[in-house]
Formats: structure tokens, sequence, C-alpha cells
């Protein structure tokens, strides 16, 4: 199977973004946030995003509808429904062809929590959970800016992602180096909860590391 007829694919099941990030990008990970800890044969980690809708937004931005606009069409329906029927999709296709596909949520690597002990020696304790700002910077699709956000060329900040790991060697994509976020420092200044604190750190692919403002949660 070829990069371009996956993308191709991609396009039919309505998915705004597609990159491929080849597994040797991901050998400075550690095993809780490593795609080999749930697929030790994996050769491609593809990522697929959809976008958040511009008028989402506005509600919000009034501050006269915090529910119906973004909450749905920004958040839940947009992640649960549309982009998981999409990545369901993908991952039928990637399968048709014979190779093996695990779909994953880009969930928060913060958010993880071990649930119980190690199944064997060496292995980490569950759930494993990849890494979202490093996997989709691997894939060529956005930059981490300066207030840890996931920035793309296309988007901006408005999109959700979801992951395939396959054993299906595809040509990658280019790291993404950063471009877009100029590090002024306005989301940093405009934060409500004054919830970043004065340190930066890097953070992403190696050799194309982003300065990340460090949150201060004292």
């Amino acid at each position: 199977m070829h990069s371009q007829t996956l993308k191709q694919t991609a396009k039919i099941v309505k998915l705004d973004l597609v990159g491929i990030a080849s597994i040797d990008r991901f050998e400075s990970l550690p095993a809780e946030h490593n795609p080999k800890s749930i697929f030790p044969e994996c050769k491609s980690v593809i990522v697929l995003g959809k976008r958040v809708l511009r008028g989402a937004l506005r509600g919000i931005e009034e501050g006269t509808n915090f529910g119906s606009t973004y909450g749905f069409f920004g958040k839940n329906v947009v992640e649960d429904n549309f982009l998981a029927q999409a990545t369901y999709d993908m991952t039928c296709f990637i399968e048709e062809q014979g190779f093996e596909a695990v779909p994953i949520f880009a969930y928060n690597k913060e958010a993880r929590m071990d649930f119980g002990i190690p199944v064997a020696s060496g292995k980490p304790a569950p759930n494993v959970i990849l890494d979202p700002e490093f996997t989709v910077q691997a894939a060529g699709l956005a930059e981490i800016g300066l207030g840890g956000f996931m920035i793309t060329p296309e988007f901006g900040t408005r999109q959700r992602f979801a992951f395939i790991l396959t054993d299906c060697e595809l040509e990658a994509d280019p790291v993404m180096q950063k471009s877009i976020c100029s590090d002024c420092g306005a989301c940093i200044d405009l934060c409500p909860l004054k919830a970043y604190g004065e340190k930066t750190v890097k953070r992403g692919v190696p050799g194309a590391e982003c300065e990340v403002r460090e949150l201060d949660l004292s």
C-alpha cells in the first residue's frame, strides 16, 4: 500500500488532515508513551485530523452560548462521532489491504493512569498513552506553540486528532519544524487562570524541538 493511496482514502471519508510518521522517530520516548508498547510490530504511525468549525467558537467569543456551539461541534461530536467514524473507516481500509491496524484517540498524556501492574517483566504498566503533541509533529502536521498547543498551517489550533498504528511500512512525511508560532506570548498573557510559569522547556521530536512555557500547577 502506498502513502498516496492512504491519503486519497482519507479524503473520501472526509478527513481534513492526514500525516505519516515512521516508527524510528519515536525511539526517544519512554515505554509508557511509545507506540511499540501497544503494537511491537508497528512500522508507521498515521495521524488523522478533523477541523473544529470556525463558527463553533462564536458563542464562546460572544459569551452567549457555551454548550450547543463549541461543546458539541467543537469538541464532543467532532471527536466522538465524526473523527471516530473516519478513524474506524480508515482502520477497516488498512485491514482490507492485508495489514494490521490499531486505532487510538489522541488523549492527553498527562491523563495517563496506572490501573495495574506490568503483565510481564520489562513492560510498562497500563495504560500506555501516546504523546499527542510529539506524535502530530512527528507526522508533519503541526508544530508545538509556546503555550503548548498543537498548531497546523491549515486550521491553527482548531482540530481534533486520532492515531492509527500499522505494520505497513509507509512513506513518512517530513517532521514539522517550528514556523508558525512567533513566541509572542499573547496566549500566555491572555490566559484567564494565569496558569503559565516563567520557565520554558523543549518539547517535541529530537532535532525539531519547540520552546514551551511550563504550566504553574502550584
